[in-house]
């Protein structure tokens, strides 16, 4: 081989090793580039379910468990009230569940309360569920649900026969028993839900 033509083969050698680094350096920033928008897409996405969720969370809260602990509050003050007027901490004592086993004014105390509170809240807490059943966290079906809504609408069902004069086989002002797990259902709920909006929002600073 001549000395020319080892020249040739030199600078083709150089050319094609030239070629090799050009197009490697045009390859690793273009897979560089390709896995960064990846991983901004990925953090895009869950940033996005974050915002989603939150919003989620804040339905939950305004439109559904807010609103009902609220009430359920509300209600419990007054029955403080009703305990303080009687002078005990329950209406009834035991053994003795009719109406008629309370004195005259204490009937009145508690009808007057049955009539211009308990049933009215518990109508708005009906509304509020039959409103926004998609926000109850376990679905519309939720065990404590049913058991406020049987409670609550039993009561609204006595409430009526008697205003009719519809005769039934209840005493009509304690026959049912509230669940009071429903209570406790809403508040750690509530607190639930709030708390895992704090952690969301403090994830997206």
């Amino acid at each position: 081989m001549t000395f020319e033509n080892m020249t040739k083969v030199f600078e083709m050698i150089i050319s094609t090793v030239g070629l090799t680094f050009v197009i490697i350096g045009w390859i690793l920033p273009f897979k560089q580039s390709l896995k960064l928008n990846k991983i901004n897409q990925s953090a895009q996405l869950e940033q996005t379910k974050r915002e989603l969720k939150i919003k989620m969370l804040d339905e939950q809260i305004s439109k559904y468990y807010g609103p009902i602990s609220a009430i359920l509050t509300e209600q419990s003050i007054i029955r403080q009230r009703i305990w303080y007027q009687i002078g005990r901490q329950v209406i009834f004592d035991k053994g003795k569940d009719k109406l008629s086993d309370l004195l005259p004014d204490e009937q009145l105390i508690w009808k007057h309360f049955i009539d211009e509170y308990k049933i009215p809240l518990q109508r708005k807490i009906v509304e509020i569920m039959q409103n926004n059943a998609h926000l109850a966290v376990h679905g519309e079906h939720d065990v404590f649900v049913t058991k406020f809504l049987d409670y609550a609408l039993g009561w609204e069902l006595l409430d009526s026969q008697k205003r009719n004069n519809v005769p039934n086989f209840y005493e009509y002002y304690y026959s049912y028993s509230y669940p009071k797990e429903f209570n406790n259902y809403i508040y750690s709920t509530l607190n639930a839900l709030i708390e895992e909006k704090s952690i969301l929002i403090e994830q997206m600073r």
